[in-house]
């Protein structure tokens, strides 16, 4: 399977996504990544699906290199801010209720 297309690995990890298979959907954006590492909607996925998952820390992360990729593309602008501000949002939130013993500051 190492030969797919970055956009079948993409496709692959969507449909894993639907399926409740989140590693596995993680592990084929990785792989569309790894193939065409420009390609920013692998990384947009897998962004959200982070931030779905509670993994705020990494999709914050995920999202910032989804606008390193590709910072004039419309997609990159409206997928990752809102992603972006899903993610911090929630994080702020699970500091705020006590349920995180991670420390944060704000610039």
């Amino acid at each position: 399977m190492d030969e797919l297309s970055a956009e079948a690995w993409w496709q692959r990890g969507s449909c894993l996504k639907s399926l409740g298979q989140w590693e596995d959907s993680l592990k084929s954006f990785d792989k569309a990544l790894k193939v065409e590492p420009t390609k920013v909607g692998p990384c947009l996925s897998k962004g959200h699906l982070l931030a779905e998952l509670g993994r705020f820390d990494e999709a914050i992360s995920t999202f910032d290199l989804a606008l390193q990729i590709a910072p004039d593309s419309d997609s990159a602008l409206t997928c990752a801010y809102p992603g972006l501000i899903f993610a911090v949002g929630s994080f702020a939130e699970q500091v705020l209720q006590g349920s995180s013993s991670r420390s944060f500051s704000i610039l």
